[in-house]
């Protein structure tokens, strides 16, 4: 409260109270929204409608919330607890009714009902009729810093015209000298399979004219696999018995070139070519390997259902077992997404279980999911990826492996799979992003600029975790926050995205609190509030009868859906790289001569 004071005194003294709007110090606390009002002494006023507080500012508590502030731990408690005391949380673990409770107010507390649905969008400042209904706009947690403000982080930092460009930024902040290798063991298939999971819901349009929109569906749709129209949907289908095409390739099943299903029209830079790609939902998945291996295992395992369903219902047509075995596909990755996925991310020794019925008799809000930009800008991880990817004994740069899915049928899915369960990822942390990561980081900032987002202290605070006072207490590293303050000037003027990558690493899990706490609540309304999952729709009936109720009851992992489905042996599939043998391919020593060139030809 004392900066805000300050800074409203300081902008009365230099400018006179009114040149501009006096929300932009962010007076208001406890998601307060603030409101220019000229008949105020103070030129705003505070709305602390439905928040638990009061007063001017919305700092003062009513008793409800005085009472649940002094008995719920913070966050920092809670991650210092899932971090310790090993043995009480194996006990928890197995002690199923008790920890469901957990489980139940674990997730309540991560969503935060207050804020469903998400009252702002990227469609405008202030509430509209198409700030609910426009679904081509990401949702905000926040809403943007007033258009007049003085500086990008409303009051605090250099002025605008002083503001260092990205790239400086970037540079600065972000470029790997050395890669730094993640301290928790987290295997490359862990950001390969974020990606692939990621890319049904995370679907920004492109260009300036089309900041802050979004192609997608706002949940879980799978859409990566089967496309996001019904007109893809139909071309990748075979239309017979429920299955999706495929080709033989190695005498192996694999999806179709894009040469036979048309389904995207892709532009790629001189040099590379459209003829050895293959037809996806997601027309950026013959991006990288990862994505085909993955895509891969996905369809084999539709079509696998697909002939379990036609086997039970004979007399189902072709319609009603592809949307059959759709749904079985879509419980079984967020089955395996929550038991797996999700608890690397969060590291700890609480195991966090997928549990459909755990939010039956709340007040869960099902479907009424929407996707927020900052979910959208904290899924940049490009950190943990490497700059050497080493499968099945060779070094590939990593330009040798974006767009080039040749090394997955040379290698084979057993082979890539064991070998990128193998390899150690980056750290997500400043000073660690590669080249093409770096460019990534870049537009990503523009976009934060351009749509004013809130600096990274707000998003604390709208948290409820307590905001930093210096870039020394933010880091915990003295020279990076020598760099940080030199650039940003003030420690409230840091954006969100570079805060999040500057933020000191917590004991457990794999990134820095703020943007754990961030992921937690959007991922979590994503996840339990998905319609299916609701009392009408978690049923047998849903999934074709006793059949279908198996296959999406079965404790699947990944190891079991990969290993159904590749051919040989079963391959080594974890988030976390075995204490033996692991690779560092950086290590001076393991780097070898024999890297293949994206335009070589490979035997297959």
């Amino acid at each position: 409260m004392l900066r805000s004071l300050t800074a409203l005194l300081l902008i009365s003294s230099q400018t006179g109270a009114y040149n501009y709007s006096q929300c932009c110090s962010f007076p208001c606390y406890n998601k307060g929204v603030c409101m220019e009002d000229l008949s105020s002494p103070k030129g705003y006023t505070c709305d602390c409608h439905s928040t638990g507080y009061y007063g001017e500012q919305c700092d003062t508590p009513t008793w409800c919330t005085w009472l649940a502030n002094i008995i719920n731990p913070s966050a920092e408690t809670l991650d210092y607890l899932r971090g310790n005391f090993q043995p009480i949380w194996s006990l928890i673990n197995n002690a199923k009714r008790f920890h469901d409770w957990i489980e139940r107010r674990v997730v309540f507390r991560g969503i935060d009902q207050a804020l469903v649905p998400l009252q702002w969008s990227t469609v405008s400042d202030y509430k509209t009729t198409d700030t609910s209904d426009d679904a081509s706009y990401y949702a905000r947690l926040l809403p943007p810093v007033p258009k007049d403000c003085p500086t990008h982080a409303g009051v605090w930092g250099p002025k605008k015209e002083d503001l260092p460009s990205v790239e400086v930024i970037v540079r600065d902040l972000f470029k790997r000298e050395k890669f730094i290798p993640d301290p928790h063991k987290t295997s490359l298939l862990l950001p390969l399979y974020g990606q692939h999971f990621s890319h049904q819901f995370l679907k920004s349009m492109k260009g300036e004219e089309t900041e802050g929109r979004t192609t997608s569906k706002h949940h879980i749709d799978l859409s990566q696999i089967y496309g996001d129209s019904k007109n893809k949907e139909l071309m990748l289908r075979t239309r017979k018995d429920g299955k999706m095409k495929m080709q033989i390739i190695n005498a192996e099943e694999w999806p179709p070139y894009l040469a036979d299903v048309p389904v995207e029209t892709i532009v790629l830079e001189e040099g590379l070519s459209t003829d050895k790609m293959f037809a996806f939902g997601h027309p950026l998945f013959n991006l990288f390997p990862g994505l085909l291996a993955l895509s891969t295992i996905w369809l084999r395992e539709h079509n696998r259902v697909a002939d379990l369903l036609k086997k039970y219902h004979s007399n189902w047509d072709d319609e009603r077992i592809f949307q059959t075995a759709k749904l079985v596909n879509r419980v079984q990755q967020l089955r395996i997404s929550v038991n797996e996925y999700v608890k690397q991310l969060g590291g700890g020794n609480y195991r966090f279980t997928f549990e459909p019925t755990l939010m039956h008799g709340t007040e869960m809000q099902y479907g009424g999911n929407r996707i927020a930009i900052e979910f959208n800008d904290l899924y940049h991880w490009h950190a943990l990826i490497p700059d050497i990817f080493h499968i099945g004994g060779i070094d590939y740069p990593i330009e040798n492996v974006t767009w080039n899915n040749e090394i997955v049928l040379q290698h084979g899915l057993e082979e890539f799979f064991s070998s990128m369960s193998k390899q150690i990822a980056g750290q997500p942390t400043r000073l660690n992003f590669g080249k093409q990561a770096q460019e990534v980081a870049i537009k990503l900032l523009k976009q934060e600029r351009a749509l004013r987002m809130q600096p990274f202290n707000q998003y604390r605070k709208m948290m409820g975790l307590r905001p930093y006072e210096s870039f020394e207490d933010l880091t915990n590293d003295e020279d990076v926050a020598k760099k940080a303050e030199s650039l940003y000037k003030d420690i409230d003027a840091v954006e969100l995205f570079p805060g999040m990558m500057l933020e000191k690493r917590r004991d457990v899990g794999l990134f820095s609190m703020t943007l754990t706490e961030i992921g937690i609540m959007c991922a979590f309304q994503g996840i339990f509030g998905d319609p299916l999952f609701s009392p009408s729709w978690w049923r047998p009936s849903t999934f074709g009868g006793q059949i279908g109720w198996q296959l999406v009851n079965a404790k699947v992992t990944l190891q079991e859906l990969i290993c159904r489905n590749v051919k040989g042996r079963c391959p080594t599939v974890s988030f976390t790289v075995p204490d033996e043998g692991h690779i560092d391919p950086h290590s001076h020593d393991n780097v070898k001569s024999n890297t293949i060139r994206h335009n070589e030809h490979i035997e297959l």
